[in-house]
């Protein structure tokens, strides 16, 4: 059976696009509590984004305590400074959603397949 976990990226809206690889997820986590520690309102988009970064964490918890596969695509985002690939709340560009499908690519033939399956012609 193939179960693989994803995290998926989401971005508040309060950092520009074209800045958004200059700033981590967790960072980005930060600016918005601190504003909303502040005492600042804040919009629907960054209060849906704090609910995701909850949920993210709580889905990273629950794989790492049930053993199941996992794909950190939020780090590895975040690694490549990519997080500008994201054009919505939530929605990639066709590059980023290249990059995700990779990751995703390379854990499934990780798990399921042998070195020399891998390398193979055609495989």
């Amino acid at each position: 059976m193939l179960f693989i976990v994803a995290s998926q990226l989401a971005r508040s809206l309060a950092i520009k696009r074209n800045f958004l690889g200059d700033f981590s997820h967790a960072e980005e986590v930060d600016l918005v509590e601190k504003k909303l520690a502040g005492g600042q309102r804040l919009v629907m988009s960054e209060l849906l984004f704090l609910i995701h970064a909850e949920i993210m964490q709580s889905l990273e918890a629950w794989v790492n305590g049930n053993d199941v596969p996992y794909v950190d695509l939020v780090r590895t985002f975040d690694e490549r400074r990519m997080r500008n690939q994201l054009l919505t709340w939530v929605h990639l560009t066709a590059e980023g959603n290249q990059l995700s499908a990779e990751e995703l690519g390379d854990a499934i033939l990780e798990r399921f397949c042998t070195t020399r399956q891998a390398n193979a012609p055609g495989g």
